[in-house]
């Protein structure tokens, strides 16, 4: 691209031109090799451009813009209308159309998805929203999965999803503030709050982060939060991000701060405390005695998933003699064919079971059911080799004991283990079909 060239059109960006060829040139120049159209509307009498339009192809609701601008303006055209006619014609069939003064301005409108109208002779453009971006229909989020509520996820399109958070408060004091945050990007971020509940001066420093946030592209919610934390480089959660519109409302009653990002089927919400991570939305539409329970189960679950590897090596590696003799002597023969201390043995398993979760997310639907059946066949194998060895990690007996307690009294289960006929029932549950790109 031509520098000085270049430099002249940029000072053409603090204006609006009376003379809508000019306009459109600067349009063609700064988007050269992309989607966006350019069209001219010519009095054919008198061989002069009148109007212009410009917009991006594919983005737009084409029909919409056939007949409600380029057929009225055509129209006009035709019948020699004055140019205030014109665009008061456009006023009353568009229900969002802006008047801007500047080029960048309207170029700004444009990378948005809105059509820019230039009139002959005016020092002024108007964008109108006729937007109709790919989208999907709203559905379920796979992975916020909820018994009883609404069977309801967030889309890619902000104003899908700040409607359904409206939806679901029904309030004036629902507020929304709109962030440009990117230079390239241009990336549309809203910020929700509820007026009266909010914490002032929280949602003053989220708002300071976001103005202060100087980056090129926002690829994502994740990028976002790493801008707007204290702890970017902390392992651990420092917000909370959700799928749910639903979430979203509640933690907006409660007086938190949502934010979302277009392009981006999730919300940040903040500031997020430790207990929030265990509350979910079925916990509200139940009694609150079984919502309490199902709360300390989750506490409970966290601590045991915390400690109970390092407790596990801690007693079989140095503690032993606080075992009873029995639990010893069984422990002692479950471990006697394990080629590894049991430290190494516990993150192996941690690693393994890693392994095996980011496989069944990231892989493709039908390759992580492949995963998961094979996965299912070399556990088989691990079983197989348990029993020639006589070893029963995996605490099997106990189980059998619980179920067929008669059976277990009248067997010697240590004879009858290496020969047991163990199978694995492997069910994979298909939500939804989809193409694999």
């Amino acid at each position: 691209m031509d520098s000085a060239k270049q430099e002249e059109h940029k000072e053409k960006l603090a204006y609006i031109d009376k003379r809508v060829e000019n306009n459109l040139e600067v349009i063609d120049f700064f988007f050269a090799d992309s989607e966006v159209v350019t069209k001219k509307i010519t009095d054919t009498s008198k061989k002069k451009v009148l109007y212009g339009v410009a917009y991006l192809d594919n983005s737009v609701d084409i029909n919409l813009l056939n007949r409600d601008v380029l057929k009225l303006i055509r129209s006009h055209v035709s019948k020699g209308s004055s140019r205030a006619l014109v665009i008061s014609e456009l006023e009353d069939s568009i229900a969002n159309i802006i008047a801007v003064d500047t080029l960048d301005e309207a170029m700004d409108f444009l990378v948005q998805g809105f059509v820019v109208f230039f009139a002959e002779g005016s020092e002024k453009a108007w964008v109108m929203e006729l937007r109709k971006f790919p989208q999907r229909s709203v559905q379920e989020p796979e992975s916020e999965v909820q018994a009883r509520g609404p069977k309801l996820g967030f889309t890619e399109v902000i104003g899908e999803n700040t409607a359904l958070i409206r939806r679901s408060i029904k309030s004036s004091e629902l507020k929304f503030k709109t962030f440009i945050i990117g230079t390239k990007s241009r990336t549309i971020v809203e910020v929700a709050y509820i007026e009266s509940l909010v914490e002032q001066d929280v949602l003053k420093e989220i708002i300071d982060r976001l103005e202060t946030i100087k980056t090129d592209v926002v690829t994502g919610t994740g990028q976002l939060v790493e801008f707007i934390t204290d702890h970017p480089s902390s392992p651990f959660p420092q917000t909370l991000r959700t799928e749910r519109p639903d979430k979203v409302a509640a933690n907006l009653l409660e007086g938190r701060v949502g934010i979302i990002v277009d392009g981006h089927p999730d919300a940040i919400i903040l500031p997020a405390p430790l207990p929030l991570f265990f509350q979910t939305l079925d916990e509200y539409n139940t009694p609150w005695i079984f919502g309490s329970l199902l709360r300390l189960i989750r506490w409970f679950s966290f601590i045991v998933a915390m400690f109970l590897p390092g407790f596990y090596i801690a007693i079989i590696s140095v503690n032993y003699e606080i075992l009873p003799l029995e639990m010893l002597v069984v422990i002692s023969e479950s471990r006697s064919k394990v080629p590894f201390p049991p430290l190494i043995e516990a993150v192996l398993m941690e690693v393994t079971i890693e392994i095996l979760r980011e496989a069944g997310i990231r892989l493709p639907g039908a390759l992580g059911q492949t995963i998961g059946i094979v996965g299912a066949m070399e556990f088989m194998k691990m079983i197989k080799k348990m029993q020639e060895a006589n070893s029963d990690p995996l605490a099997l007996g106990k189980r059998f004991r619980a179920k067929y307690f008669q059976v277990f009294q009248e067997i010697d289960w240590r004879e009858h283990y290496p020969y047991a006929d163990l199978n694995i029932d492997v069910r994979v549950n298909i939500p939804r079909f989809g193409v694999i790109n």
